[in-house]
């Protein structure tokens, strides 16, 4: 199962190992970011809990570009969808810090979308569905 945006920046989850005995999944995330002449890249891996990321689709289901908050099971990964009046602001958090070390690295983003992008992020969260035992 794979998800994927590609407006405001490029996001894509690779779905590779599920989990029932606590309902979740694990997945490869890919973030790239271009901005003018920069070029911002992210890989890396993390869980969501199956109930977390149903709930945030019925929120956007239920709400249109009301949006609503998807955070992984450690809180390292946050989208943030919130309604504006000439659309939606769309935030992304990724925070990893190294075991072992002092090492913290966070990336953030930002950015503001039209009625027709945060509906078409909205459908993409919809159309990629919820998950059940």
């Amino acid at each position: 199962m794979n998800f994927a945006i590609f407006d405001p920046f490029e996001l894509e989850l690779e779905v590779i190992e599920l989990d029932e005995k606590i309902p979740s999944f694990r997945a490869n995330v890919r973030l790239t970011i271009k901005q003018f002449e920069n070029l911002i890249r992210y890989e890396g891996a993390t869980w969501f809990e199956w109930r977390v990321w149903n709930e945030f689709e019925s929120n956007l289901r239920g709400n249109g570009i009301q949006g609503g908050v998807l955070m992984d099971i450690n809180e390292n990964f946050t989208f943030a969808m919130k309604p504006l009046p000439t659309g939606a602001s769309v935030d992304l958090r990724i925070k990893k810090v190294s075991v072992g070390s002092n090492l913290s690295t966070t990336l953030a983003v930002s950015a503001m979308v039209n009625h027709d992008i945060a509906a078409s992020l909205t459908s993409s969260f919809i159309e990629f569905g919820t998950f059940t035992l």
